[in-house]
């Protein structure tokens, strides 16, 4: 699963440190980030905390990504550019 489909889904991602994934996922609490894979059952097993990313996942999806978050961003450029 792409980290976009996870956020449209509401699943937090567990993101491998060192990448941009990582740095949105830290930057939007989208899930968390480990140093090394031997943390991930860590992360797993704390329930409150993945509801929490899921949520935040879908919200993070519906701000940036969504269809009409992306057309919002369109129309501003070419108001932008075109007088």
């Amino acid at each position: 699963m792409s980290y976009l489909q996870a956020l449209s889904a509401g699943v937090p991602t567990i993101a491998l440190e060192g990448n941009a994934v990582a740095d949105d996922v830290a930057a939007h609490e989208t899930g968390v980030v480990v140093s090394d894979l031997a943390q991930v059952n860590d992360w797993l097993s704390r329930e409150d905390e993945v509801q929490h990313w899921g949520a935040h996942a879908r919200q993070r999806f519906e701000h940036a990504f969504s269809k009409e978050a992306w057309l919002l961003r369109i129309t501003q450029v070419y108001k932008e550019l075109v007088p």
